[in-house]
């Protein structure tokens, strides 16, 4: 933070490894005058051991405070510590710019006016022997003054007579104070304490293990603020960070301690980490809180020991007759944390609280008759291509690339409903102002209106003749606007859903549309370039403003109407005169595509998300960066603004969604979609293997002769898009959205060399006939040739102006075809890297490529929904192939060239005549978008991958389906008979992830 605060770029992008950073941060510092100060340095040190040395997992801050020290610099860093540092003394000998400064207590005359603020009597003299006691601490005084008013009636001198000496550390203080507390006080503390942040009484009592009255609860804070442990501020409870380290450390001492005694008080009445806390606090916990704990329970424990232990405390638990409480949650939380296997743990008929579950898998787990009151899980939802508030803030929605609508609370972070009525993804998402109606659109070409609250669809709207790209209500919510890939705008009566009025005038897919907060104009984005005000009244153009390059993707209004911002597929965001379409402002930064933006309702700040992965949000009147929001590891898709502006939401092809805090771009909370969909499938040279690769970052390999997945290869970060096998099949070259391509050797299955360079998601690869080289095709528009032998790059090759996504290399190898989002096949000459042809007449991006085996033709699929067959040596077009109903993504000649092999996001795979252009098949079965397609050797099998998480391999002459590969999933036989906690949509989800109700043998 201090560096891109420093550098002025919320979006910087840090060097790798800690010298560097320091290297950078001691630069900064001396084109900067800055003080930096660190409070409460103490809290990082060792309790115990040597003095002044740090915990470990804060030893960084000793190297930070010596280059400071040692640097050359205009700044001050300024820390206090009832603690020196090690560092401190040796650079005190070293340079006179490092001093120490002692700080004395408040002298005698400014602690009396502490003491007579309380209340208290006695003379000066004794007030003057209380305040030398405790050494003119301000926070000792007042505590020491609230325990001299409850236990002598503010008698000073009596307290002296009775009070043995006491240590100046203020934590001697807090003990004794400590000591004097209820046990329901005390619990009250500790829970403030893990929470972190002010919360109120009402929500403290709700974490209460044990029923007490609230009326109890509130009694017990007040006593609290009596002895100034505790301090209320508009309603809400927050400790001094002194007593929350304090009360923290107590805690992680107690919690440790009956570990070890097996025996759980403390441990079962706390929570060491809140699932359902806001994400940077729960990380907090799990760093301060449950990790102390589970450090200083295996010190000297050889983790088998660990794990015989905690299977002891389940046990002891279930004989308790499930009681409530945190212990069994706390137990799971720390067996995650310590990445402890977790298959075939028994935690059934137990208080399974607060348990953070998502994206861990609970193979076998056992859940039956627990309470998973307020635990996380996994979600069964696909990639998010919008995301919206309700205009009251209790619901988030977001649509899904496999036509679902899917509603959460945002109190409880709990699934709430799922709509699946769309026939494939669901495009955009919006509500009318006043919540009563939601519309969806989606690429099946309809709009549908959905009851906001009871979640029934009202109305299909129908007219469009191509896939639904965007929908707003105007603000009066009479009217729903539409814009669709058939390049129309639609108007539509949002009570009714009939059709108003039909725009035309774009010439491309229209990608967005905004009303001007006072209904009277329409705003459309369109991949055309431009974007076109239109009179919503009249359905006139008013203007048209040259926007983008490759199209723009995303617009909105400011609450006031008087700025217009756009993004596009040229990175930038443009702030426009929304009266007189003058451009006022560009906004760089985003390095791809723009595809969301809203304004905050106050209209001082702008969310934009971007194919960058990022959220960047920007101040309007200075037209900086506040914030870069980094978290999702592919396309971000969609972004809104609640209706209080505190929080961001993002969705991203990832399958998550992310909640931000506007203010701070602190992270909120991550709901998370099962990873599980296969994005690549790849036959081995000698047919005996199926590759296969998705969006859980591995690369499986099956056994064609038995069906069974025969091993996994791990490393990408991200998840795995593209599969090559080079023509002697020893080795499988992956390409990743980390950017990278791992070359695999496939019979010892480990990592030959990683390939790097690429500037984004790797999205295609093709090795050459003679396996000499390997091209890698990416979002960063670019192609590259690696010499496949050493995996040193050969050649860089440029010309396209969007995403590269389809490779194919000739069969002779003297010729590569690229395919891209420009709309554009490139035919380059490998031997000099120069563009032999440039293929123009698809009217949307080009997803996919392949070779007749002859190399006379070559095939093409698009966004467009077609298939084009080129004459790849004159580069002229031979066959146009319709059938498809959405985005063709991936086709495939068979070896001798009779058919040509098609997927699409239709959910099909479709078998054409490679001559005349006819369908020969159609086979239906997948459930989802199926990304990719290969033939078997022989050409007798197809196989095709699929986003509903399942391969499936065809009989090519009888077009039937003989097998299903499907990887397990990740609660595959986790049992939830009986399972209390859980709403009907969560259990659904559960199961639909393969979780099983089934009731435990007697």
């Amino acid at each position: 933070d201090w560096l891109r605060a420093l550098a002025d770029d919320a979006a910087l992008a840090l060097p790798d490894g800690l010298n560097a950073r320091l290297t950078l941060f001691v630069r900064l510092l001396r084109a900067h005058r800055c003080l930096l100060v660190l409070d409460n340095l103490e809290s990082l040190l060792q309790p115990a051991g040597r003095a002044g040395a740090y915990r470990p997992e804060h030893a960084d801050y000793g190297r930070l405070i010596q280059a400071l020290g040692q640097g050359q610099h205009q700044s001050c860093l300024l820390f206090t510590s009832r603690e020196h540092p090690l560092e401190l003394a040796r650079l005190e000998g070293e340079t006179p710019l490092v001093r120490a400064l002692a700080l004395d207590g408040l002298p005698e005359e400014s602690g009396r006016v502490i003491l007579r603020e309380c209340n208290l009597s006695g003379s000066v003299a004794q007030a003057n022997t209380l305040v030398a006691r405790y050494s003119g601490n301000p926070l000792a005084l007042r505590i020491v003054a609230a325990a001299i008013q409850d236990l002598f009636g503010g008698d000073v001198a009596a307290f002296l007579r009775d009070e043995a000496p006491i240590f100046d550390d203020i934590r001697d203080v807090l003990g004794q104070q400590w000591a004097r507390l209820s046990p329901l006080e005390r619990e009250l503390l500790t829970w403030l304490a893990i929470v972190r942040e002010p919360a109120t009484a009402e929500a403290l009592h709700r974490r209460l293990a044990y029923h007490e009255p609230l009326r109890a609860v509130i009694e017990a804070t007040r006593a609290l603020q009596r002895r100034s442990l505790l301090q209320q501020h508009g309603g809400m409870l927050a400790l001094q960070n002194v007593i929350i380290e304090y009360i923290t450390d107590q805690f992680i001492a107690a919690a440790s301690a009956e570990l070890a005694r097996e025996e759980l008080h403390v441990f079962a009445r706390h929570s060491l980490m809140e699932a359902q806390a806001k994400e940077y606090v729960r990380q907090a916990q799990e760093r301060l809180i449950l990790a102390p704990v589970f450090r200083q329970l295996a010190a000297g424990r050889k983790p088998e020991a660990i794990d015989a232990l905690f299977r002891r405390l389940l046990d002891a638990l279930r004989l308790q007759a499930q009681r409530p409480g945190y212990a069994a949650g706390n137990i799971l939380n720390m067996l995650l944390h310590a990445r402890y296997d977790l298959g075939g743990y028994d935690f059934s008929n137990l208080s399974v609280w607060q348990a953070y579950l998502r994206g861990i898998p609970l193979v076998g787990v056992s859940f039956v008759g627990s309470d998973l009151h307020g635990s996380a899980f996994t979600d069964a939802f696909r990639s998010i291509t919008a995301v919206a508030f309700s205009p009251d803030d209790r619901a988030l929605v977001a649509g899904t690339s496999d036509g679902a609508v899917q509603t959460w609370s945002i109190a409880s972070g709990q699934v709430a409903a799922v709509y699946r009525e769309h026939s494939a993804m669901v495009l955009a998402l919006a509500f009318s102002l006043d919540g009563a109606t939601l519309a969806s659109s989606s690429a099946d070409q309809t709009v549908r209106l959905w009851d906001g609250k009871a979640g029934f669809c009202r109305h299909v709207l129908r007219g469009h003749a191509n896939a639904v790209h965007t929908v707003a209500f105007s603000p009066d919510g009479a009217t729903l606007a539409s814009g669709s890939a058939d390049q129309t705008v639609r108007l539509w009566d949002g009570a009714t859903g009939q059709s108003l009025r039909t725009l035309h005038g774009h010439t491309h897919l229209v990608s967005s549309i905004a009303w001007s907060p006072d209904g009277a104009t329409l705003a459309s984005a369109s991949i055309d370039q431009t974007v076109r005000l239109w009179d919503a009244h009249t359905g006139q153009l008013l203007r048209t403003l040259d926007a983008h390059l490759n199209g723009a993707a995303a617009l909105a209004y400011s609450p006031d109407g008087v700025t217009l911002a756009s993004g596009g597929m040229d990175c930038a965001i443009r702030l426009w005169d929304a009266r007189t379409g003058q451009p006022q402002q560009v906004l760089p930064g985003h390095t791809n595509a723009v595809v969301g933006l809203a304004f905050s309702p106050d209209g001082a700040t702008l969310a934009s998300g971007s194919w960058d992965e990022t959220v960047r949000i920007w101040e309007i009147r200075s037209g900086r960066v506040l914030h870069c929001l980094r978290g999702h590891t592919t396309y971000v898709s969609s972004v809104a603004y609640s209706s209080t502006g505190a929080t961001v939401a993002s969705g991203s092809w990832d399958q998550s969604v992310r909640l931000w805090e506007a203010r701070t771009g602190r992270a909120l909370t991550t709901l998370h979609g099962h990873t599980g969909w296969f994005w690549s499938v790849a036959y081995s040279p000698d047919g005996a293997t199926l590759a296969s690769a998705g969006q859980d970052g591995m690369v499986h390999l099956w056994s064609i002769a038995s069906g069974q997945m025969r091993s996994t290869l791990q490393g990408h970060t991200k998840g795995v898009v593209a599969l090559a096998y080079s023509p002697d099949g020893r080795t499988l070259a992956s390409g990743s959205a980390d950017q990278t391509v791992r070359l695999w050797d496939t019979h010892a299955g480990h990592a030959q060399s990683v390939l790097q360079g690429h500037g984004g998601i790797v999205n295609a690869l093709a090795y050459s006939p003679d396996g000499q080289t390997l091209a890698s095709g990416s979002a960063d528009q670019t192609v590259r040739l690696w010499d496949a032998r050493t995996g040193l790059l050969s050649r860089v090759l440029r010309g396209h102006s969007n995403i590269v996504h389809g490779l194919a290399f000739s069969p002779n190898g003297d010729s590569l075809a690229s395919a891209s989002w420009d709309h554009t096949v490139r035919i380059w000459r490998v031997t000099d890297g120069s563009t032999a042809h440039c293929l123009e007449g698809h009217s949307g991006s080009v997803q996919a490529l392949a070779y007749s085996p002859d190399g006379a033709m070559l095939a093409s699929g698009s966004w467009d929904q077609t298939i084009r067959i080129w004459d790849a040596r004159s580069g002229e077009p031979r066959l146009l192939l319709r059938g498809h109903s959405h985005a063709v993504l991936s086709v495939a000649y068979s070896a001798d060239a009779t058919l040509l092999a098609s997927a699409s996001e239709d959910q099909t795979v479709r078998l054409w005549d490679s001559q005349t252009g006819d369908v020969r098949a159609t086979l239906h079965g997948h459930t989802g978008r199926v990304t990719q397609i290969a033939f078997s050797r022989n050409s007798e099998t197809l196989a095709s991958s699929s986003e509903d998480e399942t391969i499936r391999l065809w009989d090519v002459r009888t077009g039937r389906c003989v097998q299903i590969l499907r990887a397990a999933g990740p609660y595959a036989r986790m049992n939830i008979m009986g399972a209390g906690g859980l709403t009907d949509a969560q259990r659904s989800a559960l199961k639909a992830l393969g979780a099983i109700e089934e009731p435990l043998p007697a």
